[in-house]
């Protein structure tokens, strides 16, 4: 079609047919609305502060430690997987390595056939005096260090691995444990500086000293804590 012949059509269609807007059905405006009344707002406030109370009322927390796991919980919403694991394991109330549930299980032993678990130092010898000949060598084949060399280990339960490598293990500066319960640390020191050894607290932890060869033995509660 011609341009000319596209201006006579649009000639020919009535102007108010041309300018007219299709009509859409009137929808209800927002603020003709009426608001809700503030007595309906006050009544599902009373009513969910009285079922949060029932709950606590009628709540029995399984162990200590649930309850505080809660309460932080609530108190600023959801908690990292690593906060509630540190909580879980070495929190002072309940934790798995720091504290009891019960008063009689503060005697309780979390690894070997009667506890929860079973690592290859407590089954033989065999691994830590290994481990310690594998030291032995990294040390030969660096030159034979005179100084400078320390052992960390993180987490050592009982202390089994490392009484079994320092029986291997020659020309070490220091050996440090990373280790949060008071209850393990003392069972370390008694296995590897003896029952009699003293031990002395500083910034840096706990100190003994170890019935082989007289090696400084330093507690951490944490990584972090080890001078470097």
């Amino acid at each position: 079609m011609t341009r000319l012949a596209v201006t006579r059509a649009l000639r020919s269609v009535p102007r108010a047919t041309i300018l007219s807007r299709p009509q859409l059905p009137r929808t209800p405006s927002f603020r003709s609305r009426a608001p809700p009344s503030l007595a309906n707002y006050t009544r599902n406030l009373s009513v969910t502060a009285r079922r949060l109370n029932d709950d606590e009322d009628e709540r029995k927390w399984s162990t200590p430690l649930a309850k505080q796991l809660a309460e932080a919980i609530t108190a600023t919403g959801p908690v990292p997987l690593a906060s509630f694991m540190r909580m879980c394991l070495t929190g002072d109330i309940g934790g798995y390595y720091t504290g009891a549930i019960q008063s009689s299980e503060q005697n309780r032993d979390q690894f070997g056939v009667q506890g929860d678990f079973v690592t290859s130092p407590e089954i033989s010898q065999v691994f830590g005096e290994l481990c310690g000949l594998w030291y032995v060598t990294e040390w030969l084949a660096q030159g034979r260090p005179s100084k400078g060399v320390e052992l960390i280990e993180v987490g050592p339960g009982r202390g089994t691995l490392m009484d079994d490598m320092l029986r291997m293990a020659k020309s070490i500066d220091a050996v440090y444990m990373v280790e949060a319960s008071p209850q393990l640390r003392i069972a370390q020191k008694n296995l590897l500086c003896g029952e009699d050894a003293a031990m002395s607290e500083s910034k840096v932890g706990y100190h003994s000293h170890c019935k082989y060869g007289d090696i400084p033995i330093v507690w951490t509660e944490t990584i972090k804590s080890i001078p470097y």
